[in-house]
Protein backbone atom coordinates (compact mmCIF):
# COMPACT_ATOMS: atom_id res chain seq x y z
CA UNK A 1 0.00 0.00 0.00
CA UNK A 2 1.00 3.57 -0.77
CA UNK A 3 -0.04 6.00 1.57
CA UNK A 4 -0.70 9.34 1.13
CA UNK A 5 0.48 12.45 2.72
CA UNK A 6 -1.25 13.42 6.13
CA UNK A 7 -0.41 16.69 7.76
CA UNK A 8 -2.06 17.90 10.86
CA UNK A 9 -3.68 21.27 11.17
CA UNK A 10 -7.29 21.48 9.57
CA UNK A 11 -6.72 18.19 7.12
CA UNK A 12 -8.54 15.22 6.46
CA UNK A 13 -7.29 12.04 6.99
CA UNK A 14 -6.38 9.89 3.76
CA UNK A 15 -5.12 6.66 2.35
CA UNK A 16 -4.30 5.97 -0.97
CA UNK A 17 -4.26 2.29 -1.79
CA UNK A 18 -2.71 0.85 -4.96
CA UNK A 19 -5.13 -2.12 -4.40
CA UNK A 20 -4.92 -4.95 -7.11
CA UNK A 21 -7.62 -5.19 -9.40
CA UNK A 22 -9.20 -8.72 -9.80
CA UNK A 23 -10.75 -8.46 -13.15
CA UNK A 24 -13.52 -11.31 -14.41
CA UNK A 25 -15.02 -11.73 -17.80
CA UNK A 26 -19.06 -11.81 -18.56
CA UNK A 27 -20.70 -12.83 -15.28
CA UNK A 28 -17.28 -15.52 -14.50
CA UNK A 29 -15.38 -14.62 -11.10
CA UNK A 30 -12.13 -15.55 -9.94
CA UNK A 31 -9.27 -14.91 -12.46
CA UNK A 32 -5.68 -14.49 -11.29
CA UNK A 33 -5.23 -11.37 -9.70
CA UNK A 34 -1.70 -11.56 -11.21
CA UNK A 35 -3.02 -12.28 -14.61
CA UNK A 36 -5.11 -8.98 -14.29
CA UNK A 37 -2.20 -6.67 -12.71
CA UNK A 38 -1.96 -4.23 -15.71
CA UNK A 39 -5.80 -4.38 -16.61
CA UNK A 40 -7.19 -1.61 -14.39
CA UNK A 41 -6.61 2.23 -14.49
CA UNK A 42 -3.94 3.60 -12.20
CA UNK A 43 -3.39 6.96 -9.69
CA UNK A 44 0.13 7.78 -9.28
CA UNK A 45 1.90 10.38 -7.84
CA UNK A 46 -0.39 11.69 -5.38
CA UNK A 47 0.94 15.07 -3.98
CA UNK A 48 -0.65 17.52 -1.95
CA UNK A 49 -1.63 20.78 -2.89
CA UNK A 50 -1.43 23.44 0.09
CA UNK A 51 -4.26 25.48 -0.54
CA UNK A 52 -4.19 28.97 0.77
CA UNK A 53 -6.29 29.87 3.45
CA UNK A 54 -8.64 32.30 1.60
CA UNK A 55 -9.76 29.46 -0.45
CA UNK A 56 -9.19 26.61 1.50
CA UNK A 57 -13.38 26.51 1.33
CA UNK A 58 -13.33 25.41 -2.16
CA UNK A 59 -16.45 23.27 -3.04
CA UNK A 60 -15.07 22.51 -6.86
CA UNK A 61 -12.20 22.96 -9.08
CA UNK A 62 -11.08 23.03 -12.90
CA UNK A 63 -7.94 23.82 -14.91
CA UNK A 64 -7.90 26.97 -16.40
CA UNK A 65 -4.50 26.10 -18.19
CA UNK A 66 -1.13 24.62 -16.93
CA UNK A 67 -0.73 25.21 -13.32
CA UNK A 68 -3.50 27.56 -12.99
CA UNK A 69 -6.09 26.28 -11.29
CA UNK A 70 -10.24 27.92 -11.10
CA UNK A 71 -11.58 27.35 -7.60
CA UNK A 72 -15.52 27.86 -6.37
CA UNK A 73 -15.09 29.26 -2.91
CA UNK A 74 -18.08 28.81 0.22
CA UNK A 75 -19.17 32.38 0.81
CA UNK A 76 -16.09 34.11 -1.29
CA UNK A 77 -16.65 33.11 -5.03
CA UNK A 78 -14.36 32.35 -8.09
CA UNK A 79 -10.61 32.57 -7.12
CA UNK A 80 -8.16 31.32 -9.19
CA UNK A 81 -5.11 30.18 -7.86
CA UNK A 82 -1.33 29.39 -9.50
CA UNK A 83 0.67 25.72 -7.90
CA UNK A 84 2.93 27.05 -4.95
CA UNK A 85 1.33 30.78 -5.05
CA UNK A 86 0.72 31.60 -1.21
CA UNK A 87 -2.22 33.08 -2.21
CA UNK A 88 -5.17 33.28 -4.63
CA UNK A 89 -6.77 35.68 -7.03
CA UNK A 90 -10.62 36.76 -6.29
CA UNK A 91 -11.84 36.53 -10.20
CA UNK A 92 -15.83 36.80 -10.11
CA UNK A 93 -18.68 36.92 -7.27
CA UNK A 94 -22.41 38.15 -6.25
CA UNK A 95 -23.60 40.21 -3.94
CA UNK A 96 -24.63 38.45 -0.65
CA UNK A 97 -28.56 37.37 -1.16
CA UNK A 98 -30.80 39.36 1.35
CA UNK A 99 -30.86 37.99 4.68
CA UNK A 100 -33.72 35.40 5.59
CA UNK A 101 -36.12 36.91 8.22
CA UNK A 102 -37.99 33.86 10.28
CA UNK A 103 -40.33 34.34 13.01
CA UNK A 104 -39.81 32.00 15.89
CA UNK A 105 -41.93 32.41 19.22
CA UNK A 106 -43.56 35.89 17.47
CA UNK A 107 -40.18 37.28 17.23
CA UNK A 108 -38.00 38.37 14.09
CA UNK A 109 -35.19 36.41 13.62
CA UNK A 110 -33.07 36.61 11.01
CA UNK A 111 -31.34 33.05 9.38
CA UNK A 112 -28.12 33.28 9.55
CA UNK A 113 -27.50 29.80 7.18
CA UNK A 114 -28.61 32.31 3.95
CA UNK A 115 -25.98 34.61 4.21
CA UNK A 116 -23.17 32.66 2.29
CA UNK A 117 -23.24 31.56 -1.47
CA UNK A 118 -21.82 28.31 -2.05
CA UNK A 119 -20.21 28.32 -5.54
CA UNK A 120 -19.94 24.81 -5.51
CA UNK A 121 -20.89 24.36 -9.54
CA UNK A 122 -18.58 25.29 -11.77
CA UNK A 123 -17.78 25.02 -15.27
CA UNK A 124 -14.56 26.70 -17.11
CA UNK A 125 -13.84 27.45 -20.86
CA UNK A 126 -11.33 29.80 -21.98
CA UNK A 127 -14.68 32.02 -23.22
CA UNK A 128 -15.80 32.17 -19.83
CA UNK A 129 -16.70 30.95 -16.06
CA UNK A 130 -20.05 29.46 -15.50
CA UNK A 131 -20.90 28.76 -12.20
CA UNK A 132 -24.13 28.72 -9.55
CA UNK A 133 -25.59 28.54 -6.69
CA UNK A 134 -27.74 26.88 -3.50
CA UNK A 135 -29.67 30.04 -3.79
CA UNK A 136 -30.75 28.91 -7.66
CA UNK A 137 -29.44 30.08 -11.10
CA UNK A 138 -26.80 30.03 -13.42
CA UNK A 139 -24.37 32.39 -14.20
CA UNK A 140 -21.72 33.04 -16.74
CA UNK A 141 -18.88 35.22 -16.70
CA UNK A 142 -16.59 36.43 -19.03
CA UNK A 143 -14.62 39.42 -20.39
CA UNK A 144 -18.13 41.13 -20.76
CA UNK A 145 -19.09 40.60 -17.36
CA UNK A 146 -21.89 38.58 -15.85
CA UNK A 147 -24.72 37.14 -17.50
CA UNK A 148 -27.73 35.65 -15.67
CA UNK A 149 -29.25 33.99 -13.99
CA UNK A 150 -30.50 31.13 -15.99
CA UNK A 151 -33.63 30.00 -13.84
CA UNK A 152 -32.83 26.66 -12.69
CA UNK A 153 -33.20 24.64 -9.69
CA UNK A 154 -32.05 22.18 -7.86
CA UNK A 155 -28.68 22.36 -9.75
CA UNK A 156 -26.99 19.22 -9.55
CA UNK A 157 -23.52 20.07 -12.29
CA UNK A 158 -22.39 22.09 -14.42
CA UNK A 159 -19.65 21.70 -17.22
CA UNK A 160 -18.63 24.10 -20.12
CA UNK A 161 -16.70 23.31 -23.69
CA UNK A 162 -15.87 26.70 -25.61
CA UNK A 163 -18.98 28.84 -25.41
CA UNK A 164 -21.54 26.54 -24.28
CA UNK A 165 -22.63 25.87 -20.40
CA UNK A 166 -24.33 22.11 -19.36
CA UNK A 167 -26.34 21.72 -16.48
CA UNK A 168 -28.12 19.22 -14.84
CA UNK A 169 -31.58 20.35 -12.83
CA UNK A 170 -34.67 22.01 -13.21
CA UNK A 171 -36.97 24.64 -14.53
CA UNK A 172 -40.18 26.06 -13.44
CA UNK A 173 -42.53 26.11 -16.66
CA UNK A 174 -45.20 27.66 -14.63
CA UNK A 175 -47.75 27.17 -12.43
CA UNK A 176 -48.14 23.86 -13.35
CA UNK A 177 -44.65 22.39 -12.26
CA UNK A 178 -41.65 21.69 -14.05
CA UNK A 179 -40.59 21.56 -17.38
CA UNK A 180 -40.10 18.06 -18.70
CA UNK A 181 -36.23 18.04 -18.73
CA UNK A 182 -33.87 17.25 -16.28
CA UNK A 183 -30.48 18.33 -18.16
CA UNK A 184 -29.86 21.62 -20.15
CA UNK A 185 -27.35 23.24 -22.72
CA UNK A 186 -27.24 26.95 -22.41
CA UNK A 187 -25.39 29.26 -25.14
CA UNK A 188 -23.40 32.17 -24.39
CA UNK A 189 -26.31 35.41 -25.55
CA UNK A 190 -28.49 32.59 -27.16
CA UNK A 191 -31.86 32.94 -25.44
CA UNK A 192 -33.60 29.65 -23.72
CA UNK A 193 -31.81 26.53 -22.12
CA UNK A 194 -32.41 23.82 -24.90
CA UNK A 195 -33.50 20.55 -22.87
CA UNK A 196 -31.54 17.60 -23.20
CA UNK A 197 -32.50 14.83 -20.58
CA UNK A 198 -36.23 14.30 -20.03
CA UNK A 199 -37.41 13.80 -16.65
CA UNK A 200 -39.06 10.93 -15.77
CA UNK A 201 -40.52 11.47 -12.53
CA UNK A 202 -41.36 14.91 -12.88
CA UNK A 203 -38.40 15.97 -11.43
CA UNK A 204 -39.20 14.31 -7.94
CA UNK A 205 -36.18 12.85 -7.52
CA UNK A 206 -33.80 15.70 -8.04
CA UNK A 207 -35.83 17.53 -5.65
CA UNK A 208 -35.76 15.11 -2.65
CA UNK A 209 -32.51 13.95 -3.20
CA UNK A 210 -30.96 17.39 -4.06
CA UNK A 211 -28.12 17.41 -0.71
CA UNK A 212 -27.35 14.01 -1.24
CA UNK A 213 -25.10 15.60 -4.99
CA UNK A 214 -26.08 12.45 -7.12
CA UNK A 215 -25.65 14.30 -10.72
CA UNK A 216 -22.75 14.48 -12.81
CA UNK A 217 -22.53 16.01 -16.23
CA UNK A 218 -19.18 16.50 -18.44
CA UNK A 219 -18.07 17.21 -21.79
CA UNK A 220 -15.77 13.78 -22.43
CA UNK A 221 -14.83 14.58 -26.01
CA UNK A 222 -15.39 17.68 -28.46
CA UNK A 223 -18.84 16.48 -29.44
CA UNK A 224 -19.76 14.30 -26.74
CA UNK A 225 -21.58 14.80 -22.91
CA UNK A 226 -21.92 12.92 -20.45
CA UNK A 227 -24.86 12.96 -18.67
CA UNK A 228 -25.39 11.29 -15.02
CA UNK A 229 -28.93 12.77 -13.41
CA UNK A 230 -27.48 10.17 -10.37
CA UNK A 231 -31.37 10.29 -8.83
CA UNK A 232 -32.82 8.61 -11.72
CA UNK A 233 -31.58 5.96 -13.27
CA UNK A 234 -28.91 5.39 -16.40
CA UNK A 235 -25.70 7.25 -17.89
CA UNK A 236 -26.81 9.05 -21.17
CA UNK A 237 -24.35 10.40 -23.94
CA UNK A 238 -25.51 13.37 -25.71
CA UNK A 239 -23.68 15.21 -29.08
CA UNK A 240 -23.42 19.13 -29.24
CA UNK A 241 -26.55 19.27 -31.35
CA UNK A 242 -28.57 17.45 -28.26
CA UNK A 243 -29.08 14.13 -29.45
CA UNK A 244 -28.57 11.23 -27.72
CA UNK A 245 -26.41 8.91 -29.04
CA UNK A 246 -25.92 6.40 -25.93
CA UNK A 247 -27.77 5.22 -22.89
CA UNK A 248 -26.19 3.06 -20.10
CA UNK A 249 -27.22 1.39 -16.80
CA UNK A 250 -25.02 2.84 -13.87
CA UNK A 251 -24.13 -0.39 -13.11
CA UNK A 252 -21.78 -0.65 -16.18
CA UNK A 253 -19.14 1.35 -14.00
CA UNK A 254 -19.84 -0.36 -10.95
CA UNK A 255 -22.45 1.95 -9.43
CA UNK A 256 -26.22 2.48 -8.71
CA UNK A 257 -28.55 5.15 -9.09
CA UNK A 258 -32.43 6.53 -7.80
CA UNK A 259 -33.35 8.49 -5.04
CA UNK A 260 -35.42 6.30 -2.42
CA UNK A 261 -36.59 8.79 0.04
CA UNK A 262 -39.81 10.35 0.97
CA UNK A 263 -40.82 13.83 2.41
CA UNK A 264 -40.54 14.03 6.46
CA UNK A 265 -43.95 15.52 7.99
CA UNK A 266 -42.51 19.22 7.22
CA UNK A 267 -42.48 17.85 3.76
CA UNK A 268 -38.67 18.51 3.51
CA UNK A 269 -36.16 15.65 2.47
CA UNK A 270 -34.81 14.07 5.35
CA UNK A 271 -30.88 14.47 3.73
CA UNK A 272 -30.90 18.20 4.39
CA UNK A 273 -29.88 16.54 7.50
CA UNK A 274 -25.94 16.12 7.28
CA UNK A 275 -25.81 12.62 9.27
CA UNK A 276 -29.36 11.47 8.42
CA UNK A 277 -27.14 11.99 4.88
CA UNK A 278 -24.32 10.20 5.68
CA UNK A 279 -25.80 7.24 6.84
CA UNK A 280 -28.12 7.13 3.29
CA UNK A 281 -25.06 7.58 1.25
CA UNK A 282 -23.07 5.40 3.32
CA UNK A 283 -24.44 1.55 1.56
CA UNK A 284 -24.53 3.16 -1.72
CA UNK A 285 -22.18 3.20 -4.43
CA UNK A 286 -22.68 6.58 -6.44
CA UNK A 287 -20.41 8.04 -9.49
CA UNK A 288 -19.05 11.27 -7.24
CA UNK A 289 -16.75 12.52 -10.53
CA UNK A 290 -16.00 12.10 -14.09
CA UNK A 291 -13.11 13.63 -15.96
CA UNK A 292 -11.81 12.60 -19.29
CA UNK A 293 -8.38 13.64 -20.89
CA UNK A 294 -9.19 14.42 -24.31
CA UNK A 295 -7.32 11.79 -25.58
CA UNK A 296 -10.73 9.18 -25.30
CA UNK A 297 -10.08 7.68 -21.75
CA UNK A 298 -12.97 9.15 -19.73
CA UNK A 299 -12.45 7.94 -15.59
CA UNK A 300 -15.46 7.73 -12.79
CA UNK A 301 -14.44 7.64 -9.44
CA UNK A 302 -16.87 5.61 -7.68
CA UNK A 303 -17.86 6.47 -3.87
CA UNK A 304 -18.58 4.08 -1.40
CA UNK A 305 -18.84 3.41 2.55
CA UNK A 306 -16.31 1.19 2.58
CA UNK A 307 -17.28 0.11 5.88
CA UNK A 308 -20.17 -1.25 4.91
CA UNK A 309 -21.35 -4.52 2.21
CA UNK A 310 -18.91 -5.43 -0.57
CA UNK A 311 -19.73 -3.87 -3.85
CA UNK A 312 -20.41 -7.66 -5.54
CA UNK A 313 -22.72 -8.03 -2.78
CA UNK A 314 -24.75 -4.83 -3.06
CA UNK A 315 -28.51 -5.32 -3.80
CA UNK A 316 -29.19 -2.36 -5.34
CA UNK A 317 -26.41 -1.65 -8.22
CA UNK A 318 -28.55 -3.64 -10.92
CA UNK A 319 -27.83 -5.60 -13.40
CA UNK A 320 -24.47 -6.63 -14.71
CA UNK A 321 -22.69 -5.13 -18.23
CA UNK A 322 -23.39 -7.56 -20.89
CA UNK A 323 -21.55 -10.89 -21.22
CA UNK A 324 -18.42 -10.64 -22.70
CA UNK A 325 -17.54 -7.30 -21.86
CA UNK A 326 -14.78 -6.66 -19.45
CA UNK A 327 -15.67 -5.58 -15.87
CA UNK A 328 -14.05 -6.06 -12.20
CA UNK A 329 -14.69 -8.04 -9.19
CA UNK A 330 -14.03 -5.37 -5.51
CA UNK A 331 -12.26 -7.41 -3.46
CA UNK A 332 -13.15 -6.68 -0.09
CA UNK A 333 -11.48 -4.28 1.80
CA UNK A 334 -10.90 -6.33 4.66
CA UNK A 335 -8.86 -8.96 3.15
CA UNK A 336 -7.55 -6.18 0.43
CA UNK A 337 -3.41 -6.17 0.57
CA UNK A 338 -3.77 -2.72 -1.04
CA UNK A 339 -6.30 -1.57 1.03
CA UNK A 340 -5.16 -1.20 4.72
CA UNK A 341 -7.16 0.92 7.23
CA UNK A 342 -6.12 3.87 8.37
CA UNK A 343 -5.73 5.36 11.94
CA UNK A 344 -9.81 5.90 13.26
CA UNK A 345 -11.16 8.07 15.54
CA UNK A 346 -13.39 6.33 17.19
CA UNK A 347 -13.49 2.11 17.08
CA UNK A 348 -14.75 0.09 14.28
CA UNK A 349 -17.92 1.26 13.02
CA UNK A 350 -19.54 -1.52 10.87
CA UNK A 351 -21.20 1.76 8.63
CA UNK A 352 -21.06 5.32 8.34
CA UNK A 353 -22.99 6.43 11.91
CA UNK A 354 -24.11 9.68 13.45
CA UNK A 355 -21.58 11.10 15.66
CA UNK A 356 -22.92 12.46 18.68
CA UNK A 357 -22.79 16.57 18.57
CA UNK A 358 -20.53 17.34 21.46
CA UNK A 359 -17.62 19.02 22.35
CA UNK A 360 -14.63 17.37 21.86
CA UNK A 361 -11.57 17.90 23.70
CA UNK A 362 -9.20 20.29 23.02
CA UNK A 363 -9.52 24.07 21.63
CA UNK A 364 -13.40 24.79 21.07
CA UNK A 365 -14.87 24.20 17.58
CA UNK A 366 -12.24 21.63 16.67
CA UNK A 367 -12.63 18.18 15.63
CA UNK A 368 -9.26 15.49 16.85
CA UNK A 369 -8.72 12.15 15.21
CA UNK A 370 -5.25 10.31 15.49
CA UNK A 371 -3.91 9.02 11.52
CA UNK A 372 -1.15 7.07 11.87
CA UNK A 373 1.34 7.72 9.18
CA UNK A 374 4.43 6.27 8.28
CA UNK A 375 6.27 9.05 10.60
CA UNK A 376 4.17 8.36 13.27
CA UNK A 377 0.93 9.37 14.86
CA UNK A 378 -0.06 12.70 13.67
CA UNK A 379 -3.27 14.88 15.02
CA UNK A 380 -5.25 15.91 12.89
CA UNK A 381 -7.53 18.82 13.77
CA UNK A 382 -11.25 19.22 11.88
CA UNK A 383 -12.12 23.24 12.16
CA UNK A 384 -16.51 23.06 12.84
CA UNK A 385 -18.55 23.49 15.23
CA UNK A 386 -20.14 19.79 15.22
CA UNK A 387 -18.27 16.96 15.01
CA UNK A 388 -18.46 15.66 11.02
CA UNK A 389 -20.48 11.98 10.83
CA UNK A 390 -17.37 9.40 11.06
CA UNK A 391 -17.16 5.83 9.12
CA UNK A 392 -14.86 5.15 5.99
CA UNK A 393 -15.08 5.98 2.39
CA UNK A 394 -13.53 5.10 -0.63
CA UNK A 395 -13.27 5.84 -4.15
CA UNK A 396 -13.04 3.08 -6.99
CA UNK A 397 -11.36 4.06 -10.50
CA UNK A 398 -13.42 3.24 -12.90
CA UNK A 399 -12.33 3.54 -16.57
CA UNK A 400 -13.47 3.58 -20.18
CA UNK A 401 -13.30 4.36 -23.31
CA UNK A 402 -15.29 7.14 -25.71
CA UNK A 403 -15.90 5.09 -28.00
CA UNK A 404 -16.64 2.08 -26.08
CA UNK A 405 -17.85 3.10 -22.71
CA UNK A 406 -19.37 -0.38 -21.91
CA UNK A 407 -15.84 -1.90 -21.81
CA UNK A 408 -14.80 -0.34 -18.31
CA UNK A 409 -12.01 -1.59 -15.74
CA UNK A 410 -12.08 -0.99 -12.25
CA UNK A 411 -9.14 -0.29 -9.91
CA UNK A 412 -10.60 -0.24 -5.77
CA UNK A 413 -10.38 2.70 -3.15
CA UNK A 414 -7.73 4.59 -4.72
CA UNK A 415 -8.67 7.33 -2.45
CA UNK A 416 -10.00 6.70 0.90
CA UNK A 417 -11.50 9.21 4.27
CA UNK A 418 -12.20 8.56 7.34
CA UNK A 419 -14.88 11.06 7.18
CA UNK A 420 -18.87 9.93 6.18
CA UNK A 421 -19.59 13.01 4.51
CA UNK A 422 -16.51 13.71 2.22
CA UNK A 423 -17.02 14.73 -1.39
CA UNK A 424 -14.67 14.42 -4.32
CA UNK A 425 -14.46 16.78 -7.32
CA UNK A 426 -11.87 16.75 -9.71
CA UNK A 427 -10.16 17.70 -13.22
CA UNK A 428 -8.01 16.35 -15.60
CA UNK A 429 -6.06 18.02 -18.24
CA UNK A 430 -4.03 15.14 -20.05
CA UNK A 431 -2.79 12.71 -17.98
CA UNK A 432 -2.48 15.76 -14.84
CA UNK A 433 -5.37 15.34 -12.67
CA UNK A 434 -6.08 17.85 -9.56
CA UNK A 435 -8.60 16.03 -6.70
CA UNK A 436 -10.29 18.75 -4.32
CA UNK A 437 -11.86 16.37 -1.01
CA UNK A 438 -14.23 18.62 0.91
CA UNK A 439 -16.55 18.00 3.65
CA UNK A 440 -20.47 18.40 3.62
CA UNK A 441 -22.23 21.42 5.05
CA UNK A 442 -22.93 20.32 8.43
CA UNK A 443 -25.67 23.58 8.68
CA UNK A 444 -25.22 26.57 6.53
CA UNK A 445 -21.82 27.06 5.43
CA UNK A 446 -20.32 25.13 8.24
CA UNK A 447 -17.79 23.04 6.64
CA UNK A 448 -14.70 21.78 7.18
CA UNK A 449 -11.71 23.32 4.84
CA UNK A 450 -10.65 20.83 1.85
CA UNK A 451 -8.37 18.94 0.81
CA UNK A 452 -6.32 19.61 -2.52
CA UNK A 453 -4.37 16.79 -4.61
CA UNK A 454 -2.09 16.74 -7.56
CA UNK A 455 -2.11 12.87 -8.95
CA UNK A 456 -1.34 11.31 -12.25
CA UNK A 457 -3.73 9.38 -13.94
CA UNK A 458 -2.98 6.70 -16.54
CA UNK A 459 -5.05 3.89 -18.24
CA UNK A 460 -5.31 0.45 -17.91
CA UNK A 461 -2.53 -0.86 -20.47
CA UNK A 462 -3.39 -1.75 -23.95
CA UNK A 463 -6.61 0.02 -23.97
CA UNK A 464 -5.89 2.68 -26.32
CA UNK A 465 -7.97 2.59 -29.80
Amino acid sequence: MVRGPVRGGNRLALTVGAAMLVAVSGATAGVAAAQQAESGPRLEGLKRLDLPQRIARAADVRWLEDGELILGVIGLGIHSWWFEEISADFRVGLEDPAPEVVEIGGRAVVNRNTFERDYGRLGVSPQGFAFADLFGGVFVANENGIDGPVNLKFLGDLDRRRALTAAVGLMLRDEDGWAPYAAWLIEDGGGSPRGLLPTRDGGRGLELCRDAELSVIRFISEDRLLVIPGAEAGVFVYGLDGVIHDSLDAATFFAGSGCDVEPNEWGRSPLNDAYARADWLGPRRLIDEVVADGAGNVYFFVRYGADGPAPEAAADIGSLPEPGLRFGHHVALSSSPGAARPGRASGGSSRPRRARPQEPAGRPGQVGTQVNTSGGAVSDLVVASVPPPSGRVCWDLVHARVNDLRASSMRPCVIESEFADTRLRADLRGDRGVILLRGGALRGGDVREAEAFEARLFPPAGSGD
